[in-house]
């Protein structure tokens, strides 16, 4: 049909679809002069590319050709500047001259530059009034900052260079009103124990460092719950080959080409090869290889001769050398006896690690010279943990240093309950000489029934003593000119220490400022009792997870040997290779990965929670150094 100008209209519509754009090519012819001017219209509100067809075939093919003309130079322009982009990235990611990579150079430019910034942000200007007005010298400034004793003769050194332009160096620590940062110097080994300790709080400024015992402790304590000789191996054998490859693996994550999770478990190799050792140790005293024992030193017990009518094993009266006797797997009271063994030996731990927690706070309260908390604190809590948890492990062991074949033996549990809740009744039966038994648990219960308020009142009010007997009458005190001192001295340390911390005033070792009050006292005296004493309970029992995991650990390792390998492995031998397809899976993915991980976390609540928590405060600050270099 003919339209009025006579020429027809091909309009290509775009719908957005991503990056590309789909189009629909359509033309349209009309008759009239109004509706064409409406068509026109609507194309342009959806955005649509109007062409004028023209009138000879020729016209057509001439403005196809220039179409198409045009395509083939945009894409030209646009592989160009592709390339172009590509080797500027390529220029960026690594030089052709020495292989390195100029961005990795002008990041680290930059941040030295924000560095050095921020420290000369942290000078003042010193006023010089000896120097005339009409001469003109430089201006002079200075700053504050901390550096460990051990390197302060090589920083006097250094700042007598001729190049140094440094006037005097003073030592102002008797004068400023914060505590210096915490400095432990520690090596590739030591660091990553330290980081677990530093992860929970930095410790305050020479306070009792736990990151010492925690190289011991923290990987005992996982090999309790992890004990096995096989997947300790595993463990083990895992590290040696990170140490083994450790310059290679160190390169490798600089480059940022390792993978973020085995990142994190290269950052605790040397944490993972003592986990390893303890649990093979531990698992020598299981007597488990992946649920198979070891017979190396020949069973105590005996089977009875043919003919007999006991079913029951003879011991030989010879223990078993080390670790747990082969006999006592895979029999119908074994659990009980292992469950038996493990849930006492894991509260023995705990109580003997959490009294060395008691004993560190003495050690922070004799260097601070904190007499009111060695003889009102450290004594009775002492006292408290021995007469109740302590008389408990010493039960645990009496009994198992005494043969009670033929004779009634007392149950542990039993005994500290009825021992607190009637102590007025001889125990039944005894673990040794009842009468002395019953004298030993009433005097164990005064002392500790007297410990708690010994812990509770006496200090504060010796302190409100003190306090009124320094503060209260002396002459021209004034509280206000105290808080005002006080808000200066805070606003001095914020503006010094950006990072901030529980880095206060030193008053948190039994000192008494014009500022303390005998209410405040009494609250946080009686917190501390209430938690310690509650804690106690509380973690003793915690300690439990150490039996659980390990008891957990040991099924898993059972069920998948048995139930996997065995019955459907080695019995199935036609298709014996999928049964052991399924156990290694299982021991891989759940016993040294999950399981392993679950112990860590487990390991670590303890120190942090069960441990630290009798003597860590951990509110102190860390010694950042100014340095250039690419930071750990």
């Amino acid at each position: 049909m003919p339209c009025v100008d006579s020429n027809p209209w091909m309009v290509i519509s775009k719908i957005p679809k991503g990056t590309w754009s789909k189009k629909n090519i359509f033309s349209i012819i009309v008759v009239g002069n109004e509706l064409p001017r409406r068509i026109r219209r609507v194309c342009e509100l959806f955005t649509a590319t109007i062409y004028k067809v023209p009138e000879s075939r020729q016209a057509v093919n001439a403005l196809l050709s220039s179409t198409v003309e045009s395509k083939n130079e945009s894409i030209k322009v646009l592989d160009s500047t592709k390339s172009r982009i590509k080797q500027c990235l390529e220029e960026l990611a690594r030089s052709k001259k020495n292989g390195g990579s100029p961005l990795k150079s002008w990041e680290k430019w930059v941040d030295e530059e924000i560095r050095i910034c921020g420290v000369m942000q942290k000078f003042y200007a010193l006023e010089d009034s000896s120097q005339s007005e009409s001469v003109n010298v430089g201006q002079r400034i200075a700053a504050k900052g901390w550096v460990p004793e051990e390197y302060l003769s090589e920083l006097k050194r250094v700042l007598k260079r001729p190049e140094v332009m440094c006037t005097a160096l003073y030592d102002e620590q008797e004068h400023l009103s914060h505590s210096p940062p915490t400095y432990f110097k520690t090596n590739v080994f030591t660091g990553s124990y330290q980081g677990i300790v530093d992860t929970y709080g930095i410790a305050n400024y020479k306070e009792a460092n736990p990151g010492l015992f925690t190289i011991i402790t923290f990987p005992f304590l996982f090999a309790v719950m992890y004990g096995d000789i096989f997947h300790g191996s595993c463990l083990t054998i895992a590290a040696l080959l990170m140490l083994y490859f450790e310059k290679s693996l160190v390169e490798q994550r600089r480059k940022g080409e390792m993978g973020e999770i085995f990142s994190m478990a290269f950052s605790g190799r040397y944490i993972l090869i003592l986990m390893g050792l303890f649990a093979i140790f531990c698992g020598t005293i299981y007597n488990d290889v992946a649920a198979v024992p070891l017979n190396l030193y020949g069973s105590s017990y005996t089977y009875p001769e043919e003919g007999s009518n006991s079913t029951n094993l003879i011991f030989n009266g010879q223990p078993y050398p080390w670790g747990l006797d082969p006999e006592w797997y895979h029999k119908g009271n074994s659990l009980q006896f292992v469950n038996s063994m493990k849930m006492k030996f894991s509260v023995t731990v705990g109580v003997i690690q959490m009294s060395i927690g008691i004993c560190l706070g003495l050690a922070n309260d004799i260097y601070f010279h904190d007499t009111l908390s060695i003889i009102f604190e450290f004594i009775p809590r002492i006292l408290f943990m021995m007469c109740t948890f302590g008389y408990m492990i010493f039960m645990i062991i009496y009994k198992m240093c005494i043969d009670w074949e033929g004779l009634e033996s007392p149950n542990i549990i039993q005994t500290m309950i009825k021992m607190f809740l009637s102590p007025t009744f001889k125990p039944e039966p005894p673990l040794y000489d009842a009468d002395t038994q019953h004298a030993v648990q009433i005097f164990c219960l005064i002392v500790a029934f007297l410990a708690i308020p010994i812990m509770l009142f006496p200090k504060a009010i010796i302190k409100y003593f003190i306090w009124k007997a320094k503060y209260q009458h002396a002459p021209n005190y004034s509280p206000y000119q105290e808080e005002k001192k006080d808000f200066e001295m805070d606003v001095e340390e914020m503006e010094y220490h950006e990072q901030g911390g529980g880095h206060g005033r030193g008053g948190g070792h039994g000192a008494v400022g014009p500022d303390w009050t005998f209410g405040d006292e009494m609250i946080t005296t009686g917190i501390h009792t209430i938690e310690f004493v509650l804690g106690c309970v509380s973690n003793t029992a915690s300690y439990l997870r150490l039996w659980a995991l390990s008891l957990a650990h040991a099924q898993l390792s059972e069920v998948f040997w048995n139930k996997a390998l065995f019955q459907y492995g080695i019995q199935m031998m036609p298709l014996g290779f999928v049964g052991f397809a399924v156990w290694a899976a299982a021991t891989v993915f759940v016993l040294l990965l999950m399981d392993v991980l679950e112990c860590f976390l487990h390991a670590l609540r303890l120190h942090w929670v069960e441990f630290q928590n009798k003597f860590y405060r951990g509110e102190g600050y860390k010694f950042v150094p100014f340095t250039l270099g690419e930071e750990e």
